[in-house]
């Protein structure tokens, strides 16, 4: 044939090497045979080999794609079990990932993934899977440059963070409840730290003092308390810091 043949073949030792058949022609013949070489590549596959039993086996999606999303190069099997899409349709249809994007976040983290060849980045983001339900992704990852410093590929990680998204959401409402609670309450109220230094008090408190936040923040709450002496206060505090004692 007059036709260039590049292909991978493996020898009976299982080596791998890149078969290349050259035409070439002599003289007015069109086609006079070919140059056959063998190029050594065990190395390159074993490397291929064990990123591929790497990329697979892990929990979070790893992915590779040329800049400006116009290709996907690489795609870990993760990527169905957390978008609920197929690997397939990715491939043929890179904007598949944009798409999938819930559309309160789409505009921008597009915004910031246009930014990603400016160095690492790491933003969170909703998907809509097929079946309706919306989980949090969060994406981090680095631009590869070539010997020029031009941008090759851009690759990535991308974990599904839902379950610490919502946790986040309920240490909030709590917050929330607890700072309503902690002004409107007729109760003096303080936080302290491990030391006895106060942190944070409500109104109720400090009418009670005759004071304001800041006469109290930093202090040893003991020491603002009239009664016995502050070294025997703050001895209450050091036990209840220890667990000794559950009150004051």
């Amino acid at each position: 044939t007059n036709q260039r043949i590049e292909k991978e073949v493996q020898a009976k030792d299982g080596y791998w090497y890149l078969l290349r058949a050259m035409p070439y022609a002599i003289g007015t013949e069109a086609f006079s045979g070919s140059v056959i070489s063998f190029i050594d590549i065990n190395d390159l596959k074993k490397s291929q080999s064990s990123f591929r039993m790497l990329a697979e086996n892990i929990k979070d999606v790893f992915w590779m794609r040329t800049p400006h999303n116009q290709k996907v190069v690489y795609v870990s099997p993760a990527y169905e079990k957390i978008w609920g899409r197929d690997i397939r349709a990715l491939y043929k249809n890179p904007s598949a990932f944009i798409e999938a994007i819930h559309p309160e976040d789409r505009d921008g983290s597009m915004e910031q993934l246009s930014r990603h060849a400016d160095g690492q980045w790491e933003i969170d983001y909703r998907i809509e899977k097929p079946d309706g339900n919306i989980i949090w992704i969060n994406d981090r990852g680095f631009p590869v440059c070539d010997a020029d410093g031009e941008v090759e590929m851009m690759c990535g990680f991308a974990s599904d963070i839902t379950s610490r998204k919502m946790k986040e959401d309920l240490c909030q409402i709590s917050v929330s409840k607890f700072s309503d609670t902690f002004q409107d309450v007729d109760i003096g109220i303080a936080l302290i730290d491990l030391q006895g230094h106060t942190l944070q008090s409500n109104s109720t408190l400090h009418k009670m003092l005759g004071c304001t936040e800041d006469d109290l923040r930093g202090k040893r709450l003991s020491d603002l308390i009239p009664g016995e002496g502050s070294g025997n206060k703050a001895s209450c505090f050091d036990e209840m810091a220890t667990g000794e004692r559950d009150f004051f």
